[in-house]
């Protein structure tokens, strides 16, 4: 026993010894026990006036946490059943400099929350270190907690607490802390915390109103305690000091604060100017947000007024006095000094509202997904991860939500299609170069082989279900592998076109979008059977909700309620979001919306406009000529559906494809007489125009009736000869070259086979395979001018570039592209590949890559030599090898329309905006 005695204190002949047992260790070990199956507590590391706080390590998650539990006499007031409704609001703030809320409850009858353990100092340590701050570090500091401020006081937070000691700096960058534990203090305990003694802050960074007990307190009570933090760091102390918290609060209430450039001269006038502004007495006279303090702190002109925002000194001059104001503060001081210190500025009583979805903008850094990829949420929403690209390859990026940016995965080069594990510990991946599925710790580590490379021809789509099995696609089929490795085990054999699979609960049925026919099916493995659940979308996935979200190719994202029980969709589609980033075609496996959903709510999506809808190739467009030179010239054709544009041989004319409805039709145009364009073709759905090399014949794919499927045809140019098919084989036949009068290269594709095949349209016989067989890696195929060599693109690394191979015989192929690249065109002379850089860019850039074919092929340099906004699918180099024709899409006025590059946003609690969409 500790025993504390009072001499002199109690009287009389009952002499009493007030004693206690050790009990904060007593605490500590009733805390770790109530906690053992969450928590493992290592040490104290700290006590503030509301809180103590331990250092401890989060079980489930293998992750040190600091754990902070509230005073028992604090916690006693409140009740914990209030606080834990109003700590609701600052789980749900999420931004770079903030930091998050892992957990909150109640064990024991000790009321904790749970924040992540952020190694490093706080400001108040670096601060006791050095006293003042250079210039340059402490306006970044303040910056960054400016922007945590205005994205808080926007969601409708305020902090009331920012001083150095909530101030963190990890790696330079500062993180706020304990953001909105004040106010969830303050609406839990209400009026009971008045005059109770207890201490929950230090009031030199109070502003006047919240010094002086004001119960309405907005932002730029904040904003106040910002400047004042700014204030310590350029002046070593801040602008009110005193022998007591009495002596402060009456300063605060009726005295000016300095000019911080009397005691430090070096300090920018318009630094100590926005400080000013920052600690005017009135909060009408200080800087409406956050934002414009830290906007005035970067703008050297900022100056006040004289006389002006409120009434702190002014640098060089006297500022006159409101006598009103004068008299109204030192009546508030008066009071304030009536009370006891512990309670100002947390005793007025604010209710949180319900849970309410909050859009943020999620940053990706210097990258961005790939192609086809997302950027996925772990299940919890605790995370988020998006294959990115790295110089050359694609590289996983992972991203904590209490974490300030997303950080790349060693191991991961050559990563695609990332998917969570049910418990977000873990990511899988496939890897692009060896065409193997992996898995690494989400927090880093040595990746380990799920499916070996080389036993499924390229894997992709990864989802992990919660039944311990990654549902994938490969070119044989579906697929399922248990995430330890294993045999997989098919699904559905041969079933390339079954995209986008994902388990529901359980694993007992995998949803999958058939992109034949762009509809929606189940395949219940309990049964094995299959059945069409939604006939016209693609991309679905599962929510807990009881609802089935999708992709509608025309308008966004959908949902449609599911009975889980009978796996039947049970009502009417609803539109749920229209701004989603789709890209790709209805009648290609490439259609994605690019969004992802958590179990917890948590969406996160792309939106932009520059490639979003499916429809966006068959939408008005112009064709724009433009030369490397950066002159362009609208092609004189009213605007319509543009596409695969190709220049005549001589450069004279243009061939094109232009779509209506669901048809196609060949057209061409003889741009030096500007004549009206000519139709080729009036029936069926045609694709592909490709020029013979003297420019009078145009060869094309279509389907119409007598095929089955997509067959060769050609057609004469200057003269009304009806069009004849030269090829029909299985499958679909696309062509790609027309090399030579009697060699024409084109794509056959049967079933899950591609090949390329030569044939000859004078003969209507092919003559032999050429390249790579059972391959569809291969695309967009164009010749050398000598015809010795051949460029395409691949996605054989798991990144689209552009490769050359010997032709016709193929041998290895050699990268041309670095970083990505698509659509390759020859240069007249062969000295050079043009091509754009990789899809997803966020802005077009043409490529040129300086080759040497001889003695050895090589590259000499990569250089852009045009930057635009264009459909770089639709397009082909000029003849003359200085100029291009290229789609770009307009609006519904004809005016060009920019191409927005995608950006991703966060939206906390969004199943209370799909329940508002649903009307419940």
């Amino acid at each position: 026993l500790t025993q504390h005695y009072c001499p002199g204190q109690l009287t009389g002949p009952d002499r009493v010894c007030f004693f206690y047992q050790g009990s904060r260790m007593v605490d500590q070990e009733r805390l770790a026990a109530a906690l053992a199956d969450r928590y493992r507590i290592e040490r104290e590391i700290g006590e503030g006036g509301m809180a103590t706080v331990y250092l401890a390590e989060d079980l489930k998650h293998d992750r040190s946490v600091a754990l902070k539990v509230l005073k028992p006499e604090l916690a006693a007031l409140m009740g914990g059943e209030r606080f834990l409704a109003e700590i609701k609001t600052t789980a749900n703030l999420q931004h770079p400099h903030i930091l998050p809320l892992f957990d909150s409850g109640e064990a024991d009858g000790f009321l904790f929350y749970v924040m992540p353990y952020i190694e490093g100092e706080s400001l108040r340590d670096r601060l006791e270190r050095e006293r003042q701050l250079p210039v340059e570090d402490a306006i970044s500091i303040a910056r960054g907690v400016g922007n945590a401020l205005d994205y808080a006081h926007r969601q409708g937070v305020v902090h009331r607490d920012i001083k150095p000691e909530n101030i963190l700096l990890h790696d330079g960058e500062p993180l706020v802390a304990d953001f909105g534990i004040a106010l969830a203090v303050s609406a839990a305990g209400g009026e009971r915390l008045t005059g109770t003694g207890l201490s929950l802050g230090t009031p030199h960074y109070m502003s006047p109103e919240q010094a002086s007990a004001d119960r309405e307190l907005d932002g730029r009570s904040d904003l106040y305690s910002l400047g004042a933090t700014l204030y310590e760091m350029l002046a070593g102390e801040p602008p009110f000091t005193g022998p007591s918290a009495q002596a402060v609060v009456s300063k605060i209430l009726t005295e000016d604060a300095r000019a911080v450039t009397e005691g430090r001269p070096s300090v920018p006038a318009h630094v100590s100017a926005a400080i000013q502004k920052a600690l005017a007495k009135l909060p009408a006279d200080r800087f409406s947000s956050p934002t414009q303090f830290t906007e005035a702190l970067a703008d050297p002109t900022f100056a006040l007024p004289v006389g002006g925002s409120g009434h702190v000194a002014a640098v060089g001059a006297e500022v006159p006095r409101d006598p009103w104001n004068r008299v109204s503060v030192a009546l508030l001081a008066l009071a304030a000094t009536l009370m006891l210190v512990a309670a100002w500025g947390w005793l007025g009583r604010t209710s949180l509202p319900d849970p309410v979805p909050m859009r943020l903008t999620l940053d990706l850094g210097e990258t961005a997904p790939q192609g086809r990829d997302d950027v996925v949420v772990a299940p919890d929403g605790s995370a988020f991860a998006f294959a990115g690209v790295v110089g050359d390859r694609t590289v996983i990026h992972v991203r904590r939500a209490d974490e300030g940016e997303f950080r790349p995965l060693a191991g991961t080069e050559w990563a695609r299609f990332p998917a969570f594990s049910p418990d977000g510990d873990w990511i899988v991946f496939v890897d692009g170069y060896g065409g193997s599925i992996r898995k690494v710790a989400t927090e880093g580590g040595a990746p380990t082989t799920v499916l070996p490379g080389g036993e499924l021809s390229n894997p992709m789509f990864l989802h992990w279900g919660d039944d311990g099995f990654v549902v994938f696609r490969a070119r044989e089929g579906l697929f399922r592998i248990s995430e330890s490795g294993g045999e997989p085990e098919v699904l559905l054999p041969e079933a390339f076109w079954a995209c986008f699979p994902t388990f529901l609960p359980g694993g007992q049925a995998v949803l999958y979008t058939d992109v034949r026919v762009g509809s929606i099916f189940l395949m219940d493995l309990r049964t094995d059977s299959t059945q069409l659940l939604i006939s016209v979308g693609h991309d679905a996935k599962y929510l807990e909700t009881g609802h089935i979200l999708y992709a509608h190719p025309e308008v966004g994202l959908y949902v449609v309620p599911f009975d889980l029980q009978s796996l039947e969709v049970t009502g009417e589609p609803v539109q749920v979001l229209d701004d989603v980033w789709l890209e790709g075609g209805s009648e290609s496996y490439s259609l994605r919306a690019h969004y992802s959903v958590s179990e917890s709510g948590v969406l996160v999506y792309g939106s932009g406009s520059g490639r979003r809808l499916d429809d966006t190739r068959y939408t008005p467009s112009h064709l724009i000529v433009a030369s490397f030179q950066g002159d362009t010239t609208v092609v004189p054709l009213a605007p319509r559906s543009f596409l695969d544009p190709r220049w005549s041989p001589d450069g004279g004319s243009i061939a094109f494809l232009s779509r209506s409805g669901d048809a196609g039709h060949v057209f061409t145009c003889d741009l030096e007489m500007e004549t009206t364009p000519r139709q080729l073709t009036f029936e069926g759905h045609n694709a592909d125009p490709v020029w013979s090399p003297d420019g009078s014949r145009v060869a094309f794919t279509s389907m119409r009736d007598g095929t089955d499927e997509y067959d060769l045809f050609v057609k004469t140019v200057n003269d009304d000869t009806p069009v004849k098919m030269f090829l029909s084989r299985p499958g679909s036949q696309y062509p790609r070259h027309w090399i030579s009068e009697r060699f024409l290269v084109f794509e056959d594709a049967l079933g899950s086979l591609t090949e390329l095949w030569i044939t000859d349209p004078s003969l209507v016989e092919e003559t032999r395979p050429y390249l790579m067989r059972g391959s569809s890696d291969l695309d967009d195929i164009v010749v050398s001018p000598d015809g010795s060599w051949a460029a395409y693109q691949s996605d054989e690394t798991g990144v689209e570039e552009v490769f050359v191979r010997r032709f016709p015989d193929p041998l290895q192929p050699i990268p041309v592209s670095s970083g990505g690249g698509q659509y390759p065109r020859w240069a007249p002379d062969g000295s050079a590949v043009y091509y754009w850089l990789q899809e997803g860019a966020a802005i077009d850039t043409l490529m040129a890559a300086r080759v040497r074919q001889e003695p050895s092929f090589s590259v000499l340099s990569r250089d852009p030599v045009l930057i635009g906004s264009f459909e770089v699918e639709d397009w082909d180099l000029h003849p003359d090898g200085d100029r291009i024709i290229v789609v770009q899409r307009v609006n519904q006025d004809g005016d060009e329309v920019d191409s927005e590059a995608e950006r991703f946003f966060v939206v906390v609690n969004w199943f209370e905006e799909l329940k508002e969409r649903l009307g419940r």
